[in-house]
């Protein structure tokens, strides 16, 4: 951060980072889940919704890039995973502390929030996280039915 001196009463500070007004152009990216591995596609979703994959990123914009995945049925998840990974969930009260293995989420939610909980573990926790999640899209029909 440089500072500069207009009068002896006033500074003028310039940070070097982006400003949250600057537009960015909007970029979608199109990616076929079939075949690959869950934790290496959510770590590419990650970087893709940060905007690290840019020349112009700053750590202070959502980035403009939007996501969507298709064929998230054909995700790659080896069985031993399907059984032993464990999701809590706590409610807050005194013993509302509830866990699921992965294999009872996908039945009841699919694959898809499989999917949308490990690219929200892999993004910064703050308050850009809501929107850059929302740039997610997962269809959740293959493309292949089309």
């Amino acid at each position: 951060m440089e500072t500069t001196n207009t009068t002896p009463n006033e500074q003028v500070t310039r940070a070097s980072r982006a400003k949250q007004n600057t537009v960015q152009e909007i970029k979608e990216v199109s990616i076929d889940a079939s075949g690959r591995r869950l934790g290496r596609l959510a770590s590419e979703i990650a970087v893709l919704l940060q905007g690290k994959n840019r020349a112009d990123y700053a750590p202070n914009l959502s980035g403009s890039t939007i996501v969507t995945i298709e064929n998230i049925d054909n995700l790659e998840v080896t069985d031993a995973k399907k059984q032993d990974k464990m999701y809590q969930n706590f409610s807050g009260y005194p013993g509302g502390l509830k866990t699921q293995n992965m294999n009872a989420i996908i039945a009841k939610k699919g694959m898809a929030e499989i999917l949308r909980s490990a690219v929200r573990g892999m993004l910064p926790k703050n308050k850009l996280q809501k929107i850059r999640m929302g740039n997610l899209i997962i269809s959740e029909t293959n493309s292949q039915e089309k």
